[in-house]
Formats: structure tokens, sequence, C-alpha cells
């Protein structure tokens, strides 16, 4: 979505990275999810940090390749 999401501490900080502006029409409902689901964002974002982590030094990656991986790898995991 052209938007680079991270934690500090126990908040969600979101940043915009892609082109141009963004739509608030397919923004806004995410952003509102994140904040309803607080809790469960925040434990998403934490493992994803922490799986890059991992990733990047064990497997010598690119953080951006790391990052691509632990999503998928927690994506697969929280799948009911």
């Amino acid at each position: 979505m052209g938007y680079n999401i991270q934690t500090e501490g126990r908040e969600i900080i979101y940043r915009w990275q892609g082109l141009g502006k963004p739509d608030p029409a397919s923004v806004l409902p995410l952003l509102e999810e994140m904040r309803l689901r607080k809790a469960e964002a925040l434990a998403v974002l934490e493992d994803v940090e922490e799986r890059s982590a991992i990733i990047e030094y064990e497997a010598g990656l690119p953080s951006l390749e790391a990052e691509a991986l632990a999503w998928e790898g927690v994506s697969e995991r929280r799948r009911p």
C-alpha cells in the first residue's frame, strides 16, 4: 500500500513512502481496523520485526528481503 508500518514501544507508527499522496478511501479502513485490534496488530508487527532480524542476521539477507520472508512466515502461521 506504500506505507512502512513499525512499532515504537506500544505504539504503531505508519509512514507514507509511496509515490504521490495516499488514497484515503483505501487507507482509512485499514488504519481503523488496526486501531480497533491494536493488541493483535502489535503482536503481529513485533513478531515480524523479530523474525526479520533473525533472518537478516542468520541468512545474511538485506533488510527488505528478510522482512518480506518474515511477513510470509508470520502470515502462514496466523492463518486459521
